[in-house]
């Protein structure tokens, strides 16, 4: 039949053996440990990985929260345009950090503001935007 060594027929034999005892094995732990015992640890796991998930979800809502909190009272409070640094400024609604430069560059040169009114002395600031934004500056 076939022409195989001695050598070869046992290193075939083994991995028979081998098979077989891997195969015993597996349906081995499937009957001694039925479903039971393995759904009770995965309802741990589970229950486990819930409440991480739960934990991490609340923190990461809270700060997210916490944080729209600060940016709303931030807004509240009207910026002073004579003393506000360019990050300030980024935070009233229609000015962006070019204009917040050439603002500073403006106060700079020219002294402080007399009026909110004066902003539109700033290219880049028209009648509407200074609308937009009369609630959010001050010159105090």
């Amino acid at each position: 039949m076939l022409n195989l060594t001695r050598r070869e027929k046992s290193v075939i034999r083994v991995l028979v053996l081998l098979y077989i005892a891997g195969c015993a094995i597996f349906f081995g732990k499937k009957l001694l440990f039925k479903n039971n015992d393995l759904s009770i640890e995965k309802i741990g796991v589970e229950s486990q990985f819930k409440e991480l998930a739960e934990k991490v979800d609340s923190t990461y809502f809270l700060t997210d929260k916490i944080e729209k909190e600060n940016v709303e009272e931030i807004n509240k409070t009207p910026v002073n345009i004579n003393k506000a640094t360019k990050e300030e400024l980024t935070t009233v609604k229609g000015i962006g950090p070019v204009t917040a430069e050439k603002i500073i560059e403006y106060r700079t040169i020219n002294g402080e503001f007399n009026s909110i009114d004066e902003l539109t002395k700033i290219h880049g600031i028209g009648e509407k935007t200074l609308e937009k934004i009369k609630g959010e500056v001050t010159i105090e």
